[in-house]
């Protein structure tokens, strides 16, 4: 159906309708194209470096097979829409790309012929200069004593980090800690990306305990699951050097200053 849009003489908008219009498809509409030549074009288009042009041709080839007998979209409608599909080929390259490296990274450190061992090699050191937070604890309302530096950086006048960190400042086999600094602290390797903890602090005995706090929102989703299996095995491999404990406040259960004195005293 065809309509005409005016205004009237008082400037109301009016619409009606004219008669139908025959519709075409153009997905349908011979573009001389042979499958061949769609794959060259959408290789070329999805290319990547770590890939060799043989194996992404097969790839290419294989997924323009299963659009057109699978899914019986015409060759003239892959055509048309090749733009789209270069694109939605690239994200399903890197969607294999992530799923492997996760797998590669699971086997290499959790499987059962995996030999993974604590360095401290490129811990956190506590010495007097290298800390430069983006911001400054304000200072109030609460009096942090064993903070390493003058300055405690990177940290809000409230919610549940800066509770976390009070109860590390009140534990008293802390002898100091550190608010971690993202991207320019400790870090322990995921998957993919490299993993901030919230504190660094070093105890009485000299171990070192590394804490992650997460709202109990978060607490049990993927991100979380990984970093405590991280934070695990880098405890369990340090010959009890370190501690990981990843904090959540939930109604009913321990208290931040309970779960961080637990962890401390759960090992000798």
């Amino acid at each position: 159906m065809q309509w005409e849009i005016d205004l009237t003489a008082a400037g109301k908008l009016i619409e009606k309708a004219i008669g139908r219009a025959e519709q075409y498809d153009l997905d349908l509409v011979d573009t001389g194209w042979t499958v061949n030549q769609l794959c060259s074009w959408l290789e070329k288009k999805a290319r990547q470096q770590d890939l060799t042009q043989p194996v992404l041709l097969e790839f290419v080839r294989r997924a323009v097979a299963y659009l057109m007998e699978k899914r019986a979209l015409p060759l003239t409608g892959l055509v048309r829409w090749k733009f789209v599909l270069a694109k939605v080929l690239a994200q399903k390259i890197g969607q294999h790309r992530e799923r492997a490296a996760t797998d590669r990274y699971q086997q290499n450190l959790f499987g059962p012929q995996a030999v993974v061992e604590t360095s401290f090699k490129f811990a956190f050191d506590f010495t007097p200069t290298g800390y430069a937070p983006h911001f400054n604890y304000s200072g109030h309302p609460y009096d942090f004593q064993k903070h390493y530096y003058a300055n405690v950086g990177e940290l809000k006048s409230k919610g549940e980090e800066f509770e976390c960190a009070k109860a590390l400042d009140m534990t008293s086999r802390v002898k100091h800690w550190v608010r971690n600094l993202d991207r320019r602290g400790f870090s322990l390797q995921l998957a993919e990306r490299k993993f901030y903890p919230d504190f660094v602090a070093e105890l009485i005995d000299g171990r070192t305990l590394v804490v992650e706090h997460k709202g109990e929102v978060y607490a049990t989703n993927d991100d979380s699951k990984e970093k405590r299996n991280i934070g695990g095995l880098w405890e369990e491999k340090s010959n009890g050097k370190a501690l990981f404990l990843m904090t959540v406040v939930e109604k009913g259960k321990k208290t931040l200053f309970e779960q961080i004195a637990a962890t401390i005293e759960a090992v000798p």
